[in-house]
């Protein structure tokens, strides 16, 4: 039965459509961003994780990229949505943005250092002056396998002060590798990883050459490694 109006005469029922409206809320913008992983490692995916301040913002949902890519491209740095990966040791410059963060047109960002160490290693490789003087130098010595997820090996030369100072040389495709792959007092020591001057090695079999002297005599080696996933 439909309702009746004032004058008695039967109405059919009406329908009251009721708009909501954020009219009159206030805009609450981000002021910071807090609580982000420092500290990464080599080959182990990280979460990216972050606090935003003050708990009542408008808005904030964090996308994340990496920033500064000639700072982070040492370290191979990659982000597949809210996943940091690394391939190798360094540092990595992240950026969290919040769109409509800093008002409700403008974006909040805030940038970040993670400092990446090495995964674990399988061991290590090392050479010796017979190793220089037992075979052609073009002929390679069977090294390391690398994880292509970040593992890492080291390669030394052994008993390096027999040596001339300054002789022990890596080299990579004809250049010599330099930076915080090299170490020992001697530059005896390679930290080896399926990443070498910014280029992330694909799947296969790679060489590398270690130079040294004796009493100005130069001895030369090839050593075959591995990379695999």
């Amino acid at each position: 039965m439909f309702p009746y109006n004032r004058t008695g005469i039967a109405s059919e029922p009406q329908t009251v459509t009721v708009f909501a409206t954020t009219e009159g809320i206030p805009f609450v913008p981000v002021t910071g961003i807090t609580r982000v992983p420092a500290s990464a490692t080599a080959g182990t995916p990280l979460a990216l994780t972050g606090t935003v301040a003050p708990a009542n913002a408008t808005n904030n949902t964090i996308v994340w990229i990496v920033w500064i890519v000639w700072n982070s491209g040492a370290t191979g740095a990659t982000i597949d949505g809210n996943t940091l990966r690394t391939a190798t040791t360094g540092t990595a410059t992240i950026r969290a943005t919040i769109a409509g963060g800093a008002s409700a047109t403008t974006a909040f960002t805030q940038d970040f250092t993670v400092t990446v160490s090495q995964g674990p290693g399988e061991g290590g490789f090392t050479i010796g002056f017979a190793d220089f003087v037992d075979m052609a130098p073009e002929v390679p010595i069977i090294g390391p396998v690398i994880r292509l997820g970040g593992g890492w090996e080291t390669i030394t030369v052994t008993d390096p002060a027999q040596y001339d100072v300054g002789s022990i040389g890596w080299f990579f495709l004809g250049t010599r590798i330099t930076g915080t792959m090299v170490s020992g007092f001697h530059g005896e020591t390679l930290t080896l990883g399926p990443l070498i001057h910014g280029n992330l090695l694909g799947v296969g079999t790679h060489f590398l050459t270690v130079e040294v002297s004796v009493n100005g005599v130069p001895y030369s080696r090839r050593i075959a490694f591995t990379v695999e996933r």
